[in-house]
């Protein structure tokens, strides 16, 4: 698997329907009609996030989790959301109409939700924060690497198969 994501730029485009009904766009419906017809999703709640995804749970370690949402529209467009958490913090949010940038492919998707993820886990496990311990520093640290392996699984794969690549 390549680390070269295929990214999907409908910036322009989501905020240029912001710009056309200014700054209390959120409080009306056609924002959100419009920006779904930009990505090619027909259900959605009231605050633009997408109805129909799936989740897929990457990671859970000692009460770290890591999961991707996916999305895909009827035009084949992929948008993702995250969750991240840790025993001291967390990250997430959903997928949404009024996303900027979007994949081509399940594959980049997650992809893309991965390397998210590992910033965050990264970010966390090199954060100065009083509550983080060194016992929670050692647990990102560990996510981190679970989901480095993610981003290579066919690689992976192929050691536990006794390859010559094994580790």
């Amino acid at each position: 698997m390549s680390n070269d994501i295929k990214i999907i730029d409908h910036s322009e485009q989501i905020n240029a329907i912001r710009k056309k009904y200014g700054e209390k766009f959120h409080h009306l419906k056609e924002p959100y009609q419009e920006a779904a017809q930009v990505w090619g999703f027909l259900n959605h709640n009231a605050h633009g996030v997408l109805e129909h995804y799936q989740t897929e749970k990457v990671v859970d370690y000692k009460g770290n989790k890591a999961e991707i949402h996916l999305a895909e529209s009827s035009t084949g467009n992929w948008l993702i959301g995250v969750s991240a958490m840790t025993s001291i913090s967390g990250h997430c949010y959903s997928p949404s109409v009024f996303s900027s940038y979007g994949f081509s492919s399940y594959e980049d998707a997650r992809l893309a939700g991965i390397i998210e993820l590992q910033r965050f886990f990264d970010r966390e496990a090199r954060s100065n924060n009083s509550c983080g311990g060194a016992s929670h520093k050692i647990q990102c640290e560990e996510v981190v690497k679970i989901l480095q392996s993610e981003k290579q699984p066919q690689l992976d794969m192929f050691g536990l198969l006794g390859g010559s690549h094994a580790r």
